[in-house]
């Protein structure tokens, strides 16, 4: 590798080799150069392969910057070794970021990832733009992208998902095994889609679309659409807890706001009880932590089948916890109860009105257009893969969703975000037309499109701090665009003043859809 392993001249990793020399200095500061091939791994010692990078008490305490390349076919195979993934234990403060991971092949025993097997993130620390596909297999707290996640203080883990599919002797979840954490961390604008099976001799089991297992850290706007079954078959079994988001919350008070789950749950123990819901198996209140648990503004569709206790989006709330706002499809559940929530048609869990009714935010959060999602709500421009800011996911556009209303795809191709912006505006600002083009009453842009197009630009000339000052942001790595975009960049100068123009002539096309809106009304009443 070249480089110094500093800050300011990172060890530079060019190959699977390299990748594993960073169990050599677990405080460095890491690159990878470009994609890498680690299919070699299967034939590493003696069938074991990889070796985690940092271990129980050998933490990684450094940071690795993956520049949006691609590792695939990791292959682990260590069935008795806990802490499992491309990195063992992770305890930073520092950043794990744009690494893409995929076709892994992972065996791991507890705490078992394909990026991380047990993740500390100290305050400052995070995790943000990672993914994985492929296959993760482990005992307990096993995750699609992360064993186990504990986020401290300031810290969070944001903008990552994970594809792989689960399987697990004791507890599991389409992203992670297991999330808890200090007030004021969060997990953000993340997903998992991977189905998850967990075959179980233990007396507890835990399975959840998204996670197993949930305490006190925040987690928002996030989604699984995964399917979870869950059996016991031991005899002395207590409880079976699986739901399409989570299986269960433990007794520390947990934050779950703006999430859904679509995936079927199934919960079969021999002896025993069985908590299967649509959202959540089983809701705890706070008995040792700060103040009680909340579910809001979520919903459910999957069915929920094979359990002594089911609902359609909580199968029981066993304390004081507080779900509200949420919903969940009395249809396609199969279930017309739940503890706690509100059952709806399938019409009308596809009707905007059920939701602002309830409060839900339509402007920044959750959309709803009748074709995405299968017609059901989905998030916005939270949950991305690729740039994390909004000049440079504007500029990752690869087609037009609708006059209007943009789909936004990253480099990666998975979903951006959608937001209400002209269609001509736009074009303008991926360099696709030359000149600007005055948008028509329906893709007038937005002042919270201006905005966050200055506020990008006023950042962007900002001097980077010193490394005794450094603060993640998403300046830590420099803008590459991607193509459709012209050679040189974006020049944001002149997107700054296009969309300023576009505002001058706001007055002008007020009246144009004033006059609209009355000719249409007099249509309706022909």
């Amino acid at each position: 590798m070249t480089g110094t392993g500093t800050i300011g001249d990172p060890f530079i990793i060019q190959n699977v080799t390299d990748l594993q020399a960073m169990e050599n200095d677990l405080s460095a500061y890491y690159e990878l150069e470009g994609d890498i091939d680690a299919s070699a791994t299967s034939g590493w010692n003696g069938g074991l392969g990889f070796d985690s990078v940092g271990g129980s008490g050998t933490e990684f305490t450094g940071q690795l910057d993956g520049k949006d390349f691609t590792i695939s076919s990791l292959f682990i195979n260590r069935p008795s070794t806990n802490g499992v993934g491309l990195f063992g234990y992770v305890f930073t403060a520092l950043a794990i970021k744009n690494v893409h991971l995929t076709s892994v092949d992972i065996t791991g025993a507890v705490d078992a990832g394909a990026l991380v097997g047990d993740y500390i993130g100290d305050p400052g620390g995070y995790i943000d733009n990672c993914d994985s596909t492929g296959s993760v297999t482990g005992d307990r707290n096993v995750g699609g992208l992360i064993g186990e996640v504990y986020v401290d203080n300031t810290a969070y883990v944001r903008n990552c998902w994970s594809a792989c599919t689960i399987t697990s002797t004791k507890s599991a979840g389409g992203f992670a095994g297991s999330i808890s954490g200090a007030i004021g961390s969060s997990v953000d604008k993340c997903y998992g889609t991977g189905n998850i099976t967990i075959t179980s001799g233990d007396v507890f089991t835990y399975g959840g679309g998204f996670v197993a297992r949930a305490s006190r850290a925040i987690i928002d706007q996030c989604y699984a659409t995964g399917n979870v079954s869950a059996s016991s078959t031991n005899t002395g079994s207590r409880r079976v807890e699986v739901g399409g988001f989570v299986g269960a919350s433990d007794n520390n008070a947990m934050t779950i706001t703006n999430c859904y789950a679509e995936g079927n749950t199934i919960a079969i123990a021999t002896n025993g009880l069985e908590f299967a819901g649509g959202f959540i198996g089983r809701l705890a209140d706070s008995i040792t932590g700060p103040g009680e648990s909340l579910i809001d503004d979520c919903y459910s569709t999957g069915a929920t089948t094979l359990g002594n206790t089911t609902g359609g989006f909580c199968a029981i709330d066993s304390g004081d916890g507080t779900i509200t706002n949420c919903f969940w499809d009395t249809e396609t559940s199969g279930q017309a109860t739940s503890d706690g929530g509100t059952g709806k048609t399938t019409v009308q869990m596809k009707t905007k009105a059920t939701f602002t009714g309830a409060g839900w935010s339509f402007i920044a959060i959750w959309f709803i257009d009748g074709i995405t999602n299968n017609g059901y709500p989905f998030l916005g421009q939270g949950v991305v893969t690729g740039p994390s800011d909004p000049v440079s996911r504007v500029s990752s556009i690869r087609h037009i969703y609708k006059p209007g209303s943009l789909r936004m795809e990253t480099t990666q191709g998975a979903l951006g975000f959608e937001t209400e912006i002209a269609e001509a505006t736009v074009r303008r600002i991926a360099g696709i037309e030359p000149e600007f083009i005055v948008p028509t009453p329906a893709e007038i842009a937005t002042e919270r499109t201006i905005s966050i197009l200055k506020k990008s630009l006023a950042a962007r000339k900002l001097q980077e701090p010193e490394p005794s000052q450094h603060r993640p942001s998403f300046l830590d790595t420099p803008y590459k665009p991607p193509e459709p975009v012209k050679p040189g960049g974006l020049n944001l100068e002149a997107i700054t003043k296009a969309m300023e123009e576009a505002k001058l002539k706001r007055a002008k096309l007020e009246e144009v859809i004033r006059k609209s809106l009355e000719n249409r009304n007099q249509r309706k009443s022909r």
